[in-house]
């Protein structure tokens, strides 16, 4: 880890005697600004989205925006190549050790897209920004998506890359988290603080909403009952994301309610296949191997999201900002989550907080919701799609993301970053 600090510092000052500014070569006022996005693949996932959507958003007139995955391939990655604007360039990062040929493509395509800004998003990401960024003189973010990991659940890297970032936190120009959470617990463990910012995730409310025909049509793909009640759960298969608890708390769930019908219990995202079928063997253990059904990620999970009548967020730890919880509300569904990052933020009185790692509360939560009448739940999902589009909208996070660029880019030496609220 001191190597990193040395190799950083040794960059810096090398690139400030030798290499000409890229900021110099264009005024921002007068043209755009070149965002370069760095993030390790655009795989289905919470911070993938929250990219993708970003990406799209950014005022084109404004802004010229490179995505960089380090791997090629996944879901999102077509998705963006169809957006005006948007230059999708993937670093074809062949392995773990891919080191040499991965540095001078990284190198390579900076140089010639010749970012104002490169953000890097989730650790990793964001340690090669600065190393990227240092050399080319271009202002250095960083994006920080989780809380409070558990690294003994990971293989070892992943806390070797929380204690380089720690050391190096001083360096980005700005660092962004996604959650007050988030923010909390790295400046806790030592993370700079003077250029960290929270803005909270987006969610398009335009694409995200309640449509019967979508949700009917999910259902019958899936062979789902039109009558059944629906918890759904979509998230990948990660430690973080606890689906221990979430089958413990559906084999109580049985036993809370009478035998009205089909309850079924919808887990969607994919993970190791390991740990995917531990997960199995621990659901028929539970009895529940006909009311779980299992099923992959979606690029497009609105018929999803329109077809479970209860939403769902079980993480025990790591969490930073729920995206579940604002697409679901934005489908009008309503919403039971453990208490990890900002659910209570998010979900305000128009959902049920519970303490991880609580089966028994748990499924409490789901009963008290389940014997609501249908209107009371859609009561409640119209609420929290209101809600959504007030604080967490693509605009938001769009509006709040542009005006910390244009205070990067400005350069405004001493004075403090944007705050949001």
């Amino acid at each position: 880890m001191l190597l990193w600090g040395r190799l950083c510092h040794h960059v810096k000052r090398e690139a400030s005697r030798f290499i000409p500014s890229i900021l110099d070569s264009m005024s921002p006022a007068a043209g755009r600004i070149r965002v370069l996005f760095l993030i390790r693949s655009l795989h289905l996932g919470g911070a993938e989205r929250q990219l993708a959507a970003l990406a799209a958003g950014l005022d084109k007139t404004r802004f010229d925006v490179m995505v960089c995955p380090m791997y090629a391939g996944g879901e999102l990655e077509a998705e963006l190549r169809g957006i005006a604007g948007v230059t999708v360039t993937p670093l074809n990062k062949s392995g773990r050790w891919d080191l040499v040929r991965f540095g001078r493509r990284l190198l390579s395509t900076v140089f010639s897209f010749r970012p104002h800004i490169i953000h890097g998003y989730m650790g990793g990401a964001n340690e090669l920004a600065l190393l990227a960024g240092l050399m080319s003189r271009s202002k250095i973010v960083w994006g920080i998506r989780v809380s409070d990991l558990d690294f003994t659940r990971y293989r070892k890297s992943i806390g070797a890359v929380f204690r380089i970032g720690r050391m190096l936190s001083r360096m980005p120009d700005l660092i962004i988290t996604n959650s007050h959470r988030g923010r909390d617990v790295h400046v806790q463990s030592g993370y700079a603080s003077v250029r960290m910012i929270v803005i909270p995730n987006g969610v398009d409310t335009g694409r995200f909403a309640h449509t019967p025909a979508a949700g009917a049509a999910w259902r019958a793909r899936h062979s789902l009952p039109p009558g059944s009640l629906i918890i759904g759960y979509p998230a990948r298969l990660d430690p973080m994301k606890d689906h221990e608890t979430f089958l413990q708390a559906a084999a109580s769930f049985r036993a809370l309610r009478p035998p009205v019908g089909d309850d079924l219990f919808v887990c969607m995202g994919d993970g190791d296949a390991d740990y995917r079928e531990g997960l199995h063997r621990l659901a028929d253990g539970l009895g529940l191997r006909e009311r779980v059904r299992w099923l992959h990620g979606e690029v497009d999970p609105r018929g999803f999201y329109s077809g479970c009548d209860i939403v769902t967020s079980v993480s025990a730890f790591g969490e930073g900002f729920q995206n579940i919880l604002v697409e679901a509300m934005a489908c009008e569904r309503v919403c039971v989550a453990t208490d990890a990052g900002d659910a209570r933020m998010i979900l305000g009185d128009l959902g049920i907080v519970v303490a991880p790692r609580d089966p028994g509360a748990l499924a409490r939560a789901w009963s008290g919701l389940a014997v609501l009448e249908a209107v009371e739940r859609r009561t409640l999902g119209a609420r929290a799609r209101e809600r959504v589009i007030r604080e967490y909208s693509i605009a938001r996070l769009v509006e709040r993301s542009q005006r910390a660029f244009d205070w990067i880019v400005a350069d405004q030496r001493g004075s403090r970053p944007p705050e949001f609220h």
